[in-house]
């Protein structure tokens, strides 16, 4: 038996119903369809986090800020998009600024350039 196939034809419906963007954020472990993914998964010696890799899902800790969230948080703090400086950004929320660090170097960018790039502006480094 071709239990990846078993996997998919059993649980990616139900997680795209789920998680459309193939995005699993948070992802309650006492939800039914996980409970049954890992059950299936012990039973036929498979890793779960695999198996829902294998189906192209991501699967992020609840508190984990993704990429595309950046701009909102960062407009919620800087509604006129305008940053005065880049350290009121860590002043504000630590976390949102870790998470813009890791994408701005990702991207061979300065954190100004950054950004920019998503529509703001900064004054002063």
């Amino acid at each position: 038996m071709n239990y990846n196939k078993s996997f998919k034809e059993l649980f990616e419906d139900k997680l795209l119903r789920d998680y459309p963007e193939k995005i699993i954020k948070g992802m309650n472990e006492q939800t039914v369809v996980l409970q049954q993914i890992k059950t299936f998964c012990e039973l036929n010696s498979l890793d779960y986090r695999q198996e829902l890799k294998n189906l192209g899902f991501q699967q992020y800790r609840k508190g984990t800020i993704l990429e595309n969230e950046i701009p909102d948080l960062l407009e919620d703090i800087f509604p006129d998009k305008t940053i005065e400086k880049l350290g009121s950004i860590r002043e504000c929320h630590s976390q949102l600024d870790t998470r813009i660090n890791k994408f701005h170097k990702e991207r061979k960018m300065s954190k100004k350039e950054y950004l920019k790039s998503i529509g703001f502006n900064v004054r002063r480094l």
